[in-house]
């Protein structure tokens, strides 16, 4: 069956360690699954097997295409220019927030230093 096929495609890879295959090498598996050359533990059928219905793997399949349409380069330099935009609008408001203000600390004079004026209790009789 096509789902007996896509576990058989998903074991082998689990089996290699591997992230990634070409078409061919998907093909190819595919080729020698529909041939009958595999066994039930490569299919996935056998309990004990890497991916069965008892023990299914979790993963993600994702297909690439092998060239861009020119809608598809469109639709990225266009989603691409949008990021930029977004990216180039928050560096701006970020730089025009006003920057936190340091309070002035007032300083001690150093030990040792005169006092231009010593307070007087008697100056203002």
């Amino acid at each position: 069956s096509l789902s007996e096929c896509c576990q058989f495609i998903l074991n082998e890879v689990k089996r290699q360690g591997v992230n990634v295959m070409t078409n061919d090498e998907v093909f190819s598996l595919a080729t020698h699954y529909w041939d009958g050359d595999c066994t039930a533990e490569e299919i996935g059928s056998s309990p004990l097997a890497l991916g069965s219905a008892k023990n299914p793997i979790n993963c993600k399949v994702v297909i690439s295409k092998d060239q861009l349409t020119e809608e598809d380069k469109a639709e990225l330099k266009e989603q691409a220019m949008e990021q930029f935009k977004q990216e180039q609008l928050r560096e701006l408001r970020r730089q025009s927030q006003p920057k936190a203000q340091t309070k002035p600390t007032a300083t001690a004079p150093k030990a040792g230093a005169e006092i231009d004026s010593i307070p007087n209790l008697f100056d203002e009789l």
